[in-house]
């Protein structure tokens, strides 16, 4: 199961991907543009493909939105956000401290496919956390996806998109920072 990307012309917003048959693949359009760059990025469709080797695949861009079961799904509250699909789930915080007044690392934990959580952490960091935006910038239904961006005392910075997709056992995360 890979993600595929396609360009779409501004302003496409409504299409989806179907096999040669017709039959819908799971696809979502994407129109943010990332903090971080990585080679899958930016605008476009992409699509969620199983490609065996040694065969083909026809693929074709269709207009409107296709009638798409969502594979991953993200759940909100004032202090967190989390990615959840069919194998694992990632949870960000938007939250600056802990009660302690410790500075909260942005993922505050992972689930496992065995269904245990993982990975809270802090952030040991001279000086202050002066601001820290959470953005969804993505929320299926073939990938979510969450971008921090944290602005530290002495004009510092740290970036970080946090990516879950369908059917992958894995959690995509991407930093940047001047800490």
């Amino acid at each position: 199961n890979e993600l595929v990307h396609w360009e779409l012309p501004a302003g496409a917003e409504q299409w989806h991907i179907v096999d040669g048959n017709g039959n819908v693949i799971p696809s979502q359009v994407y129109t943010h543009r990332h903090q971080v760059v990585t080679p899958l990025e930016g605008p476009g469709l992409y699509a969620l493909v199983n490609l065996p080797a040694n065969s083909t695949l026809e693929l074709k861009r269709v207009k409107g939105t296709g009638n798409i079961t969502p594979l991953v799904r993200i759940s909100s509250t004032k202090d967190s956000h989390t990615l959840t699909s069919d194998i694992l789930a990632v949870r960000v915080t938007a939250s600056k401290t802990d009660n302690d007044g410790h500075v909260l690392s942005p993922i505050q934990g992972i689930r496992l496919p065995g269904g245990n959580w993982m990975g809270v952490g802090t952030m040991n960091v001279d000086g202050k956390l002066l601001k820290r935006k959470v953005t969804v910038s993505a929320s299926g239904p073939v990938f979510a996806e969450v971008q921090v961006h944290d602005v530290w005392s002495g004009d510092r910075q740290y970036r970080c998109r946090v990516r879950l997709v369908a059917r992958q056992p894995v959690v995509h995360i991407t930093e940047s920072f001047s800490l």
